[in-house]
């Protein structure tokens, strides 16, 4: 039987709104639900807030941990104009005075001039040499003085070639302009020409002369330092100086100042400050209710959220384990920050500012991890941030000390009148770290004197390009008399730092400079050896990591400075974990995207959430079938009411036809 029918066309009865009603008496317990899943997901929107914010603060707070911002210092300059300066943590804390004498330049040299930039410039060779590299250009009898140009520049050589224009009474003329890539004298360059049937260029005029800066420390007239470019890298230990402009005699010099970067250490307190008082603010308005708004917040009641801010403030404002009882600030509020009556934090700047200029190791052990040794010549690298170093007290013995790669010649004379380098002696390869030089060429010339002979081997050393950054230390060592013998030194520790020299273009350099004996054998260095607390350590170059049987401690590192003199020996080392370095380690328990508290709290609700959902779909389902099932009853009660009223229909009008012809002994009265 069809269930299809008009509500009520019988009936005269609404049963549509009738049926409305009678589902939703029943989908209260829907509503219910759905109102506990809002709930649930108000809650958990409220705590992926938290989390974010926690996530900032964690940002701030593992800041304060790190030794850039303690270590890092802060570099000012009485003349930027003439003065660039870099520093980093190993620069001393002081103030320098610095007088430029000049500036690095490339050199510069000019052809003779042609009538024409088609004029052709003879054929045969061209050598070019710029520094200790020399380049042979085959040239063709038709060249011209453009091709030339062209050949140049597309060549290896370290220079360019420009074709420059001049207009002399009318006339064109040109000139070829040879500019060295580089600047110093060591890259100068000398041309020898063996062209001809043409013009030959011969580049006998100096445009500019190569230069090398120069840099007075301590003032005009102070010690000279060169530079073959502008800057000078390691001036002072950590620090590093561009030079910008010349200066002329009588001109002040230039005050450099090395200090400590309050200024950032300031700024970074203050941004940490702002975003715990975030974290504290939220905390406080779940808790804060109004009874004009009439709504209470979503985690108002919430344990979990009373245990973090409780454990939040412990971190913060607990008693440092193991920090030394003569230290000048032992708390937060004794260095300008304190904690107010909402709990939020304030900072007095003038009180924090002084604190700083006062004791900073002091401010700076109050928020990050810190080591003393009873033995100077160790220092903490620092540690992952899951080590618990709270309180803890580490054995060091190192029983070998870090050594550098060493190769030391034989004996050599220099003789009355000097040791004369040239052609026949003058190059020599050496491989460092494993990687191999091209062939080197030292400066021709008579060297009296060891040290200027160490020297130039050294100049040839760090302008190699395969060796890059490698590099190795060269010193005299001077015997009896004239004699002496050349040392070899690794700028690298450990047995990763090697030297092998080896003969390089023919001649006789290592044999001239009693190097023969060592030729082609590879020098190490020996690694460090350690124990941390009984467990065996091999250090790379002069630092150890601890290994991961020490599972609280596994990763930290050391910097072991020890000479070798002072080994074996045993170091004890006291950790502190300041307030930052806790709070970091909290807020990371508390925020792990898989293992975290929240992690963990989201998925507990995302699931009661998704429960729900399934809960109401059931009972939807449940309703539509109820719906379904009224509408077909009131569609039968329908259909029964019109079978009834059609039934009467049909009978009245039997009846009516009945007596209309007086069937029945019916008759009209």
């Amino acid at each position: 039987m069809s269930t299809n029918y008009i509500a009520g066309l019988v009936s005269g009865v609404d049963t549509t709104s009738l049926i409305d009603a009678l589902v939703a008496s029943r989908s209260a317990t829907v509503r219910l639900i759905e109102a506990r899943q809002a709930e649930k997901t108000a809650q958990l929107s409220a705590w992926k807030s938290f989390e974010a914010i926690l996530v900032s603060l964690k940002v701030e707070s593992d800041r304060l941990t790190r030794s850039s911002l303690w270590e890092t210092p802060h570099v000012t300059t009485s003349d930027e104009e003439i003065l660039q300066v870099t520093a980093d943590s190993d620069a001393v804390l002081d103030s320098y005075e610095f007088f430029v004498g000049s500036l690095a330049q490339a050199h510069q040299v000019r052809s003779v001039a042609f009538d024409a930039k088609t004029e052709l410039v003879g054929s045969g060779t061209l050598s070019i040499t710029v520094g200790s590299d020399t380049t042979d250009l085959t040239v063709s009898s038709d060249v011209s003085a453009e091709d030339l140009v062209e050949l140049i520049n597309n060549s290896d050589l370290a220079a360019t070639a420009s074709l420059v224009r001049s207009v002399d009474a009318g006339a064109d003329s040109y000139t070829i302009v040879l500019t060295a890539d580089e600047t110093g004298v060591t890259n100068a360059i000398s041309v020898t020409s063996t062209l001809t049937g043409g013009t030959d260029p011969v580049f006998d005029e100096t445009v500019r002369e190569a230069q090398d800066a120069v840099l007075h420390f301590g003032g005009e007239g102070g010690l000279e330092l060169k530079s073959p470019t502008n800057v000078f890298e390691d001036v002072i230990e950590g620090v590093d100086i561009t030079v910008l402009r010349s200066q002329q005699t009588q001109d002040p010099s230039v005050t450099v100042t090395v200090a400590r970067n309050t200024e950032a250490v300031e700024s970074a307190l203050a941004d940490f400050v702002d975003r715990y008082n975030t974290a504290v603010g939220f905390v406080n308005d779940q808790f804060r209710y109004d009874p004009e708004i009439g709504t209470r917040p979503v985690l108002m009641g919430s344990g979990t959220l009373t245990m973090i801010a409780g454990n939040l403030r412990s971190e913060l404002f607990g008693a440092i384990e193991g920090l030394a009882g003569d230290a000048t600030f032992r708390s937060l509020a004794a260095m300008g920050i304190s904690s107010t009556a909402d709990g939020t934090l304030s900072i007095d700047s003038d009180d924090l500012h002084a604190a700083l200029e006062e004791d900073f190791e002091a401010v700076a052990n109050l928020f990050r991890v810190n080591a003393s040794f009873d033995l100077e010549g160790i220092e903490f690298l620092g540690a992952p941030d899951g080590a618990d170093l709270a309180a803890r007290e580490v054995a060091i013995s190192v029983t070998q000390a870090a050594t550098r790669a060493t190769v030391t010649g034989d004996l050599f004379d220099l003789g009355a009148g000097g040791l004369t380098i040239d052609a026949s002696n003058d190059s020599f390869q050496i491989a460092i770290d494993g990687r191999l030089s091209e062939v080197l060429t030292v400066a021709h010339g008579t060297y009296s004197d060891g040290d200027s002979l160490a020297g130039a081997i050294q100049n040839a050393i760090e302008a190699s390009d395969d060796l890059g950054q490698l590099g190795v230390q060269v010193v005299f060592e001077a015997g009896s008399g004239t004699t002496g013998q050349l040392v070899f030194t690794s700028n690298r520790y450990g047995s990763d730092g090697t030297i092998r020299l080896q003969p390089g273009g023919g001649g006789s350099f290592l044999s001239d400079l009693g190097l023969s004996s060592v030729s082609s054998i590879e020098f190490a260095g020996e690694d460090l050896i350690a124990t941390v607390d009984g467990v065996s350590v091999t250090g790379q170059g002069r630092v150890i990591t601890v290994p991961d049987e020490l599972e609280d401690l596994a990763g930290a590192r050391f910097q072991i400075l020890l000479p070798e003199g002072d080994v074996p020996a045993t170091v004890t080392a006291t950790f502190t974990e300041g307030h930052a370095r806790s709070l970091t380690r909290a807020l990371a328990t508390l925020t792990d995207a898989n293992e975290g508290t929240l992690a963990r709290m989201g998925t507990s609700l995302r699931a009661q959430i998704d429960r729900y959902d399934r809960d109401i779909e059931v009972r939807m389902e449940q309703l539509e079938k109820y719906r379904a099932s009224l509408q077909r009853r009131y569609a039968e009660l329908e259909s029964t009411l019109g079978q009834l009223q059609n039934q009467s229909l049909f009978l009245s009008s039997q009846l009516q036809a009945m007596r209309s012809l007086g069937g029945f002994g019916l008759t009209e009265t």
